[in-house]
């Protein structure tokens, strides 16, 4: 229309035409609402009336509830008992990440992030592999421990939390978790290692 009729946003008439036209309509969003009754009036501040109306309609209300959040259960053993900083450390990959050795035109070489975390105070620990290899792996929790002292329990994942081009990168990990000299290397200093479920990251205590 070329010159709508304009309606004022404090009046009776003005709320009835959005209520009419919303119920008319088979109870459209707030944006279709305006969209139409535009096409015949203009409204002043008809966007706050047309949210105003679509809010107060009971039968919208009944059929879009809102979803209630469950409960978080609570905090395990590890994140709650006081504990020395990376006495209990969740560990996982990251990547891969293109490093280059200078500042000049180096051929950028393929690495890895390792990925602790302190379960007690939150704390995060990043160290540069080279490959996701067993080896070395304990030569980055030797660094590790070297750095921070003893760990007493890990935690990793042992799901399919990777998809994609990630699947080739899950399976280097679960080799490398698996392996018998990093079994041999954990038994040597008393650490336990716990694996989560697959595909559960909430049971990673973080």
């Amino acid at each position: 229309m070329k010159h709508p009729i304009v309606l004022p946003s404090t009046n009776q008439v003005t709320r009835l035409l959005f209520k009419y036209e919303h119920v008319r309509l088979l109870h459209v969003g707030p944006l279709a609402l305006l969209a139409y009754i535009n096409n015949h009036y203009w409204v002043i501040r008809g966007r706050c009336i047309a949210r105003s109306t679509v809010g107060r309609c009971i039968q919208c209300f009944k059929t879009n509830p809102k979803f209630v959040s469950p409960f978080m259960a609570p905090l395990p053993r590890e994140r709650v008992t006081i504990a020395r900083p990376f006495a209990r450390t969740g560990v996982d990959y990251c990547g891969p990440v293109m490093v280059r050795s200078g500042l000049r035109k180096v051929t950028p070489l393929k690495s890895y992030v390792c990925v602790f975390i302190c379960l007690v105070t939150r704390a995060i620990r990043l160290e540069l592999v080279s490959s996701l290899s067993a080896d070395n792996f304990i030569s980055t929790l030797s660094r590790f421990m070297a750095r921070l002292g003893q760990c007493q329990e890990f935690f990793s994942d042992n799901g399919t939390n990777f998809v994609g081009a990630n699947q080739i990168l899950q399976t280097h990990i679960q080799e490398c978790q698996k392996s018998t000299k990093v079994y041999n290397f954990l038994s040597s200093r008393s650490i336990d290692w716990h694996f989560i479920p697959p595909s559960a990251p909430h049971f990673g205590d973080i």
